[in-house]
């Protein structure tokens, strides 16, 4: 028997059927081909010759739907004993319009080894779905990632998911001193424009210095030959970001000196050149036009497709010819609003180059939020007026969620917003410090650490061995979507073998019940490779399922599929700090979790336990006023007392 938890939504609503959901999203394939075919309009002239191009992409977009998920906490700090309540917000992830086609979203907490910790499931309606997740004393203080994904999401990379660092402290336990590093411990990386150094031609070369926890790190660079001779000197601009110009040569070896404000020192070489190949580089060329500007170190006349994107729709396509160098012009009100990507085939339609471009939404939607009064006694009521100022152009309704908690020392500053997330740290590789700071109004400073981090942050949501592919399998031969998006419910999958040999077992009838009020029951057939598949309409709360096959069939092992990915490794996030100073707030804070946690139940009462002891880094001890409560359940007329500390 297997236990699956599934968070019920606030309100009931008719799921589509699979006709429905295709017919939902007709209307965004029609104007994606609207949008090519004014792109080919604007490139006419070789709308054959890069056709081999444009629809295998359009083709690759039409059956590889992306989705997006932003997931809005109430805080961003939690003690243990506290619920973390959240909003899922789903969208499409080209046009960021509401989707109505997965129904459940998964949602868990890693640790710091990328070992999930907390997982459930969440139902989606059309736009998104809401819930709650209680935070045991199991866990211990840190900095954990919250990450989303729907079963769709999972054909493709899990750099694709949601995720969001949250800090949880259990102040029943030692934290620990975080240990100090007196060595220089950076993550330096160098990213040629374009992907490449080519020898001979010169190439700007974006950089980004990070400490330990992620965070940029404001340094000054040398780039040095093997004689030691100085070829380049460049200094970080914002968040450890910079760029410098380089031109390398055949046959030398180079490496870079980097100094942080400390005076520590760190050598890093340098990318290895390619003795052929091209380069890339985008200039302004007005206010109205971008220059992408080509170049190669082959004598050969050859040819050189432009290719470029908004989110996976094609706003232009063009050829030239090419001899050592040659230049394209896009205007950029052909581009959409947000990150496109500027690729550059040869004459083989390989990609050879590629830049992303960073066009700023002009027309964002904001919320003004006007309360009652100014001022509030203990308990009073509050009413606050939401405004949505948007557009003339955009709609008048809105899916709004609001969290209200206390600005002190242990809530950290929020950063990431529903804005800066779908605009721009959705479509980069990495976490984005400060992804607000570049939706300001824009700046000669402001442009130049956009454009920085569109060279440090690069990357695309698919491959372009399978875009170009001839058929729907990559070129590994697999499947490309192996996981079906879940249309009406959760889907649970698994597989029979045979329990001696291991082997599928193939064409065999499994049958899943769910015990209880009202009775269910699901069949499936295996498939060649022994698996089996039941959807679940309507499958709301912990659930008990029992799978089995027909007596002829009972030696057979049923193995049922975690639902749940598992997580690649990634950076070793940052150590909780917390001070002395901050003792009196987080006992406070803790108290106030304990009176909440005792009295948020249905029949309840208390008695009174000796006080315990929060313990904090500092070594510093406080006892605060504790109460266990016994809390009595009416429905099963169960009595059992729960505490928050060992």
């Amino acid at each position: 028997m297997i236990q699956l938890m599934h968070s019920q939504p606030t309100h009931t609503k008719r799921r589509p059927s699979v006709a429905q959901t295709v017919l939902l999203h007709k209307p965004s394939y029609g104007l994606a081909s609207l949008l090519l075919l004014i792109s080919l309009r604007v490139f006419g002239q070789s709308s054959e010759s890069v056709s081999g191009l444009v629809q295998p992409f359009d083709a690759y977009r039409r059956q590889a739907l992306q989705e997006k998920l932003f997931v809005h906490t109430d805080q961003n700090f939690y003690l243990i004993g506290e619920n973390l309540w959240f909003k899922v917000y789903y969208v499409d992830g080209s046009f960021h319009k509401p989707l109505d086609l997965s129904k459940v979203a998964y949602l868990e907490l890693l640790d710091n080894e990328q070992k999930s910790v907390l997982q459930t499931k969440v139902s989606l309606a059309s736009g998104g779905g809401n819930g709650s997740v209680f935070l045991p004393a199991s866990l211990p203080s840190g900095t954990y990632r919250l990450r989303a994904y729907t079963n769709w999401m999972k054909n493709f990379s899990a750099d694709y998911f949601f995720e969001k660092r949250l800090t949880i402290v259990n102040p029943f336990k030692p934290l620990g001193l975080p240990v100090l590093n007196e060595v220089a411990d950076y993550d330096i990386q160098f990213f040629p424009e374009g992907g490449n150094l080519v020898q001979g031609l010169a190439s700007k070369v974006a950089f980004k210095v990070a400490d330990a926890s992620g965070r940029g790190a404001a340094v000054r660079g040398w780039v040095l030959n093997g004689l030691n001779d100085t070829l380049s000197r460049f200094t970080s601009h914002k968040f450890g970001m910079g760029t410098f110009m380089f031109t390398p040569t055949e046959g030398a070896v180079y490496r870079v000196l980097i100094r942080d404000e400390k005076g520590r020192t760190v050598t890093r070489p340098l990318p290895a050149s390619q003795p052929q190949g091209y380069t890339m580089q985008l200039t302004d060329a007005g206010t109205d036009q971008l220059k992408i500007t080509v170049a190669t170190n082959s004598d050969s006349p050859s040819t050189v497709y432009l290719f470029a994107h908004t989110r996976q729709v094609v706003k232009a396509a063009e050829v030239r010819t090419i001899q050592r160098e040659t230049t394209f012009l896009i205007d950029k009100s052909a581009l959409g609003e947000g990150i496109s990507h500027l690729t550059i085939f040869n004459a083989d339609r390989k990609p050879v180059c590629e830049r992303l471009y960073f066009k700023r939404p002009t027309q964002l939607v904001s919320i003004a939020l006007k309360p009652d009064q100014n001022q509030y006694v203990s308990r009073a009521k509050v009413s606050i007026d939401a405004s949505v100022l948007a557009p003339a152009t955009k709609t008048s309704q809105a899916a709004l969620s609001m969290a209200v908690y206390r600005i002190d020392s242990l809530a950290p500053t929020r950063s990431e917003t529903i804005l800066s997330y779908l605009w721009m740290s959705s479509d980069l590789q990495g976490t984005i410090e400060s992804p607000e700071y570049y939706l300001q109004p824009e700046t000669a400073e402001i442009a130049q650490a956009t454009d920085n981090l569109m060279l440090t942050h690069g990357w695309r949501r698919f491959r372009w061995n399978d875009v170009l592919a001839s058929s729907s399998q990559t070129t590994s031969g697999q499947p490309l979507l192996r996981f079906i998006p879940e249309v009406n419910g959760p889907i649970i999958q698994g597989t029979l073998t045979d329990p001696t040999s291991g082997k599928p077992l193939p064409n065999k009838l499994t049958y899943l019940s769910t015990p209880g009020k009202p009775i269910r029951l699901f069949v499936s057939q295996s498939d060649a490779e022994g698996r089996i598949k039941f959807e679940m309409q309507d499958f709301y709360g912990p659930k008990i399922i029992i799978a089995q096959t027909n007596p002829d069939d009972s030696l057979a092992k049923i193995t049922i599929t975690n639902p749940f990915m598992d997580a690649p490794p990634a950076r070793k996030l940052p150590d909780v700090a917390i001070t002395e100073s901050q003792s009196d707030q987080l006992l406070s804070r803790s108290v106030a979790m304990q009176v909440q946690s005792t009295y948020w139940v249905i029949g309840l009462f208390s008695i009174r336990i000796r006080p315990s002891t929060v313990l904090l880094s500092t070594g510093a001890q406080a006892s605060p006023t504790c109460w266990m409560p016994i809390r009595v359940s009416h429905a099963w007329k169960r009595y059992y007392a729960s505490t928050f500390w060992e």
